[in-house]
């Protein structure tokens, strides 16, 4: 085991051994030449660390990278002369220190006191300078052994000069051998040597020193190992990735790009490096680079945001940049990441493109489509149900819902259709349901729905089509009315043609009979009881004959003001007192080609139906008006032809009818009069007149109201003179007095 000691003791164990030398003079002046040689060391050494931790400082100011820096310089202070390192950066502010309170503040003033004394050593490159590393050294372990020593050399200095002489030179050497390996250890590491070793030994305060020193130049260089393969690992990233990297200048000069950027305009990295920033950026985009700019210096970043580069051929190629400002080497920079982001352009206007030719595709079928999530909120549709509801395009439907439309009154059903059709995974197609809005009259719809899946089955919505099949509904209708009425009126005109044969054989007979026979009174108010009951018959049958009739008698031209005026006194006569009569003529009323005689017994029939209406008194309205019907008319009522009519309307106050019973009022025999009160042929006889002649009857009414009802004739191209046939001409029937 080897006894450890320190220097200071070894120099006052070869004083006690050389007691004797009396060169006590020699002795004091040896060991200040000794202490004086020891500073020197000690002061290039010092120069020489300054230099080694200089260097790992010139690295850290230049990456702003001060976390690694930290422990280096704790392990400093294992030295023990070192009391104190700091680094200060450009702005005069320290970055690093062995007292953590120090960072972030200002540099303090480098004052020596007592036994402690600074060195400082200012870092630059060729761009200025970088900073100032500053260190606090303690002399007090010299002093010390010096002191010591000095007391000691005077106490033997009368033993003699030659022995301390000798002591000194022998002191001074061993000293100073160990010292040059450390001083010219440091200066190898000043000069860039990584590996270094000082080769000097022991347990003293030199074998310390030089062991700080050796862990020192230790770290150092495997501080700036792992600095190299930082910067090789971060630059490996930077020239592999597949997102473009660009550092440029605050005026746009491209100082540094990965070859991801340069392929994005279709150039090299050397290519683009001779450009500038604003040579790869469309004018359009000075206003939004502007903005951009002035971000970037507000807030330290900018973006994401989109735009496009110039390629290398002409063409422009969309991009997603965001970046961030960036200090190197005390100038700003900006750091940019940028994103070719062509594919997705193109997929985004793919997708668009499809919705529109969808959209268009929806538009173009002659259905409405529409479509709903799971809780039957509308998720779209296409035009001709947007113009159903009343929207103006297909967009403004999406969140709506049925009890938001038109057809509020039937949301509830709807809904529950929905739910129907989402809840049992099957298809609802093809059924009738009518449809009532507020601004049209009913419709009828055909409709289907089938479950909406995604593409795992799972059932997310509805869609529906539907059609208007309100014109099929109504023409079918009329077709099953004229059907009906066409069957009733042969079946009733073949009966009425024969039994008019025998009602004309009876009531021959029956005058025969009055001719032949004129001495018997008494038979002959039977043959006359009989005759006016057989002509009755026979005018039920002349009715019968009419309803079955399908061509018009001979026509000639009617203005129905006149034919109206000659009926007035008939009129009244049919209605009782209590029913107030009031015209409305048309001045310029159109001609229309009818049979007159037809023409009065029509009238008649509705006056009588609208007497009938009104037992207990009321108004009637008789109106006449020209009217043309256009296209929308005839749309709503099948069988109608557009053009002018002439309107002739008769409207009651009376009692009114629900709308089951105005389905049946045109068929023959069909009236809601009691037994024998009616035969229920007057409005099958108008409704077979207005046919005849190429016009219709509209019905309206509503029970305890009243019923309007308006016969459109059609307007004549004939203009006559003597337009108008007085009812004075027409021709009575026969009263059966003549002799078949």
């Amino acid at each position: 085991m080897s006894l450890r000691l320190s220097l200071k003791y070894r120099i006052a164990v070869m004083i006690f051994l050389l007691e004797a030398v009396m060169m006590g003079i020699v002795l004091w002046q040896t060991l200040g030449q000794s202490l004086e040689s020891s500073r020197t060391q000690l002061a290039a050494n010092e120069q020489a660390l300054l230099g080694a931790v200089s260097g790992i400082s010139r690295i850290a100011l230049l990456t702003e990278e001060y976390a690694d820096l930290q422990p280096y310089f704790e392990d400093l202070l294992k030295d023990p002369r070192i009391v104190r390192v700091m680094l200060v950066d450009a702005q005069n502010r320290v970055v690093a220190s062995t007292r953590p309170d120090d960072v972030g503040s200002g540099m303090p003033a480098l004052t020596d006191h007592g036994d402690a004394f600074w060195r400082s050593r200012e870092i630059a490159n060729a761009a200025g300078p970088l900073g100032v590393l500053a260190m606090e050294f303690s002399n007090a372990a010299l002093l010390e052994t010096y002191a010591r020593t000095r007391n000691l050399g005077l106490g033997i200095a009368l033993i003699g000069m030659l022995i301390i002489a000798i002591a000194g030179v022998l002191a001074g050497f061993l000293l100073t051998r160990r010292l040059e390996r450390i001083t010219r250890a440091a200066q190898r590491f000043a000069q860039g040597e990584q590996v270094i070793e000082s080769g000097v030994h022991g347990h003293d305060e030199l074998g310390e020193l030089a062991r700080s020193f050796d862990d020192m130049a230790g770290s150092v260089a495997r501080n700036q190992h792992r600095l190299q393969e930082s910067e090789h690992y971060n630059r490996m990233l930077f020239e592999q990735s597949n997102i473009g990297l660009a550092l440029c200048s605050m005026e746009g000069e491209l100082v540094d790009i990965n070859p991801a950027f340069a392929r994005i305009i279709g150039r090299s990295v050397e290519e683009t490096l001779q450009l500038s920033y604003w040579d790869i950026t469309p004018e359009k985009y000075a206003e939004d680079e502007k903005f951009q700019l002035e971000t970037l210096n507000s807030t330290g970043h900018y973006g994401p945001y989109e735009k496009e580069y110039i390629h290398k051929d002409g063409h422009l190629v969309p991009v997603r940049l965001q970046g961030s400002l960036l200090k190197k080497d005390g100038q700003v920079f900006i750091w940019s990441s940028i994103e070719n982001i062509t594919e997705r352009k193109q997929t985004e206007e793919a997708l668009r493109e499809s919705q529109r030719m969808l959209q268009l595709v929806l538009d173009s079928i002659p259905v409405r489509v529409f479509w709903k999530d799971r809780d039957c909120v509308y998720l779209g549709c296409n035009q001709h149900f947007a113009s159903d509801a009343g929207l103006e395009s297909p967009g403004q439907i999406i969140g709506k819902t049925d009890f938001e439309l038109g057809w509020r009154k039937q949301a509830e059903r709807y809904r529950s259709d929905d739910r129907q059709v989402m809840q049992s995974g099957e298809p609802k197609l093809n059924y009738e349901e009518p449809q009532s809005r507020p601004d049209t009259p009913p419709l009828w719809l055909q409709t289907s729905k089938i479950p909406l899946r995604d593409l795992d089955g799972n059932i997310f919505g509805v869609m529906g089509v539907y059609e208007d099949i309100t014109e099929r509904k109504q023409a079918e209708e009329a077709l099953r009315r004229s059907q009906k009425m066409d069957a009733i009126g042969q079946l009733s005109g073949g009966i009425a043609h024969d039994f008019n044969n025998q009602l004309s054989v009876i009531i021959g007979y029956l005058d025969f009979l009055k001719d032949h026979f004129p001495e018997y009174a008494e038979p002959h108010q039977w043959v006359d009881t009989a005759s006016k009951a057989t002509l009755r018959c026979m005018d039920l049958t002349r009715q019968l004959l009419a309803i079955s009739r399908r061509q018009s008698r001979e026509k000639i031209v009617v203005d129905l003001n006149s034919s109206l005026q000659d009926l007035e006194n008939m009129i009244a006569r049919s209605v009782t007192p209590e029913v107030k009569l009031e015209y409305s003529i048309a001045s310029d009323l159109w001609m229309t080609e009818i049979d007159p005689g037809e023409f009065q017994d029509a009238i008649l029939n509705l006056v009588i139906n609208a007497r009938d209406a009104m037992p207990n008194g009321g108004k009637l309205m008789i109106e006449t008006a020209n009217k043309t019907l256009g296209a929308d008319y005839v749309a709503l009522n099948p069988g109608v032809e557009s053009g002018d009519y002439i309107q002739l309307m008769l409207s009651d106050t009376g009692t009114g009818m629900d709308r089951e019973t105005q389905e049946h009022i045109f068929e023959p025999f069909f009236t809601t009069k009691p037994e024998g009160k009616g035969t229920g042929l007057g409005l099958a006889m108008v409704y077979g007149f207005a046919k005849r002649y190429g016009g219709h009857i509209k019905v309206y009414s509503e029970p305890g109201t009243g019923t309007t009802i308006r016969l459109y004739l059609p307007r004549t191209d004939t203009s006559e003179a003597a337009a108008a046939v007085s009812q004075a001409d027409r021709i009575d029937l026969p009263t059966g007095d003549e002799t078949v």
